[in-house]
């Protein structure tokens, strides 16, 4: 069984077991390698405190950043993101648009498209996404569609951003009422990931982000399923070296992966519903791993 214990506080939970290992644990850089192209940094950081740093790869003291972002997580971040930026770009403005699934479509877009307008956003200006896979989504489209295409990098606040969404390029928007109907492959230029922010999840978004993660082991890999379903207490009740291997483990393979999903020929495609089959029965029975496993 899957302690119930161990979910309400999930956030911070993640949170202080890389904050027991010490910081240099914390400071990760993975590189994807994009064949043809030169690829991206995944950032695995504690805090905030090292974007200027990964921004000045990018050349943003060049440049224009639009911080796109929702209501929710511009409550949390958008002040300390937009003193962070103002010091390592030329100018620095925001777009918030309101916070659900509902308002990922193409009039929220439209919405972007006329602030990078006004502000006169050119193809040497980027976009910043900073929330969890709605904002990354739409945010990564209209980057992929504006001036026919700018940087942008993505910022991602939940687990399930952080493990999956923000990894790979695929962006897009709901079009009435099909789900990213309206989309196109797009590469972030960075994707800086600050464990931190996970302390805010409520446990609904940890549920999803940990669903997330057994999905993969259920696809990719025999021996990290083995692995899950031997070591899931461990997971759960604060084991430094199982979570770091957990989390670390599907981030890496997500990024093996991307190439393949960029051509649409990932398997993860057979498992879409399946995902949030097992999130619900994670956050309602805690016991995933035994009774809510082959959904897909």
């Amino acid at each position: 069984m899957v302690p119930q214990s161990g979910l309400p506080d999930a956030g911070n939970h993640i949170f202080s077991v890389y904050k027991r290992m010490g910081k240099e644990h914390m400071n990760r850089k993975l590189h994807v390698k994009q064949e043809g192209k030169s690829g991206y940094d995944i950032w695995l950081e504690p805090d905030f405190d090292r974007l200027p740093a990964a921004l000045a790869e990018l050349f943003a003291q060049k440049r224009k950043i639009c911080i796109v972002t929702d209501t929710h997580v511009a409550e949390l971040y958008e002040k300390e993101i937009k003193q962070i930026l103002s010091g390592c770009c030329t100018k620095v403005s925001v777009f918030v648009f309101p916070a659900g699934e509902e308002h990922k479509t193409l009039d929220t877009v439209r919405s972007l498209y006329e602030h990078l307008i006004r502000e006169q956003y050119d193809r040497k200006d980027l976009l910043a996404a900073l929330g969890g896979g709605v904002v990354g989504d739409l945010t990564g489209f209209a980057a992929a569609t504006y001036l026919r295409g700018i940087d942008f990098i993505q910022i991602p606040t939940t687990l399930l951003s952080q493990v999956d969404s923000s990894i790979g390029g695929k962006t897009g928007v709901d079009f009435d009422a099909y789900k990213n109907m309206v989309g196109a492959f797009h590469m972030p230029r960075l994707v800086y990931m600050n464990l931190s922010v996970l302390k805010s999840l409520p446990k609904h978004q940890f549920s999803s982000g940990m669903a997330e993660i057994i999905k993969h082991g259920l696809i990719q890999d025999q021996n990290y399923w083995q692995w899950l379903q031997e070591n899931q207490e461990a997971v759960l009740e604060g084991d430094v070296e199982a979570e770091l291997w957990t989390y670390d483990w599907t981030r890496s393979r997500k990024a093996e992966r991307f190439s393949d999903e960029s051509w649409g020929v990932c398997g993860c495609r057979l498992c879409g519903s399946g995902t949030a089959f097992l999130s619900q029965g994670f956050s309602d029975s805690g016991d995933v791993w035994k009774n809510r496993t082959y959904v897909c």
